[in-house]
C-alpha cells in the first residue's frame, strides 16, 4: 500500500481542519479513496462481498482483519500453542531464537492477551542448548556467591 494511503487506515492522517483549501481538500479526498480502491482491487473476487457495504478504506481494512485473523478462544489457543512451543533449531543464532519468541509473544499481545515477562524468560531459555544452561547456570551461582559476600 501507499505510505500516503495507510495513514487513513492506522489514523496517522490527520483530519482536515475547516481553514483547508479546496486544493488540500481534494488531495485529502484522492488519498483516502486510493486508500479503499488500494485494499478493493487487490484481494480477490470471493471476499469483495465482505466489502460490498463500505467506501472507507479503514473500515475495509477492519473488516477483512476480523475475517482473516479472528479473536476466538481457539485462536487463543492457537497463538499460546505456537509460542509454548518456539524451540531453539539446529544451529540457530540465539538472537534470532529470542526475535522468534518474542514475535510468538507480539501476536498474543496483538489478540489483547499480553504474555507477562516471566512467561517470556522462561520460553526463552527452556529449550536452550546444554552448553548454554550450564553457562547460565555458572553465571547464576557466581552471581549468588558475590550477592552473599
Amino acid at each position: 500500500m501507499d505510505p500516503g494511503s495507510w495513514g487513513f487506515i492506522d489514523d496517522s492522517e490527520a483530519a482536515l481542519d475547516e481553514t483547508a483549501s479546496s486544493r488540500e481538500k481534494t488531495d485529502y479526498n484522492a488519498r483516502k479513496t486510493k486508500a479503499f480502491t488500494t485494499i478493493y482491487f487487490s484481494i480477490s473476487e470471493e471476499f469483495k462481498p465482505l466489502l460490498s457495504s463500505t467506501t472507507d478504506g479503514k473500515q475495509d481494512w477492519f473488516i477483512l482483519k476480523e475475517h482473516f485473523e479472528p479473536k476466538s478462544k481457539a485462536h487463543l489457543m492457537q497463538l499460546l500453542d505456537q509460542f509454548f512451543g518456539t524451540r531453539m533449531q539446529e544451529g540457530e543464532t540465539m538472537g534470532l531464537f529470542l526475535s522468534r519468541v518474542k514475535k510468538a509473544a507480539q501476536d498474543i499481545a496483538d489478540d489483547d492477551h499480553p504474555v507477562p515477562d516471566l512467561y517470556q524468560a522462561f520460553q526463552a531459555i527452556r529449550y536452550l542448548p546444554m552448553r548454554v544452561l550450564l553457562l547460565l547456570r555458572v553465571n547464576h551461582r557466581n552471581s549468588l556467591f558475590l550477592i552473599t559476600q
